[in-house]
């Protein structure tokens, strides 16, 4: 499996595409904006000969899924995300006129498909989906087994986990979202965050100053 990152919008946000032998790939988050960062991810497709079967929502806040409505008009992929977040994405435009952030559209529920914690298929994918609670309603985590990696938008990253002083956020379900998910992966996957740096489940259970396991 190959892996492409691409960090967009004013709040940084890693946005991976994941790609098989086949070609075929999916997108982990849809934080593209500018004009230059969607001219960048068509480029990379393109070179690449890619055909994006679906685009995976890690949680509905702004900065993760500000490109969904475009990205669905352009390639009229799936678009999969926790029903339990809609409301969140549904108040975006708000959000982005309080950040100065024109153009922005979201897509009608009826063209977004909801999944759940277990297993789902998608082409030659397999994915296991954890709900994360804990820094929004709606956080999931898409742990890929054969390749030991997993995406944790913003639960859990290099040393740190998310903030839980947004909407919806709780402490105690991070933790426990952490301690009693995540946490129970083997040592060795790879983490791969919303934001900032890749990590390990064996590096955060015994370095992570926020949840440590000794």
């Amino acid at each position: 499996m190959k892996l492409k990152l691409f960090v967009c919008n004013p709040f940084t946000v890693n946005n991976y595409i994941i790609s098989n032998e086949n070609n075929d790939a999916l997108l982990i988050d849809a934080g593209y904006y500018s004009n230059e960062e969607w001219e960048t991810l068509q480029n990379y497709l393109t070179l690449e000969h890619l055909n994006v079967k679906a685009c995976l929502i890690t949680h509905p806040h702004i900065d993760h899924v500000i490109g969904i409505s475009a990205l669905y008009q352009k390639y009229n992929i799936e678009i999969l995300m926790s029903e339990a977040g809609y409301h969140l994405y549904d108040s975006i435009v708000d959000v982005a006129d309080q950040f100065g952030m024109e153009q922005v559209e979201i897509l009608a529920k009826d063209k977004i498909k909801f999944i759940n914690e277990g297993n789902i298929k998608i082409g030659d994918f397999d994915i296991l989906v954890y709900e994360t609670p804990g820094h929004a309603d709606g956080s999931l985590c898409f742990y890929f087994s054969d390749e030991k990696i997993i995406f944790t938008g913003d639960v859990l990253f290099y040393d740190s986990v998310g903030r839980t002083d947004f909407i919806t956020g709780d402490w105690d379900a991070l933790v426990n979202s952490i301690k009693n998910k995540l946490y129970k992966l083997p040592d060795e996957v790879k983490v791969y965050p919303g934001h900032g740096n890749p990590t390990s489940i064996g590096h955060e259970k015994h370095n992570n100053p926020f949840v440590k396991i000794n």
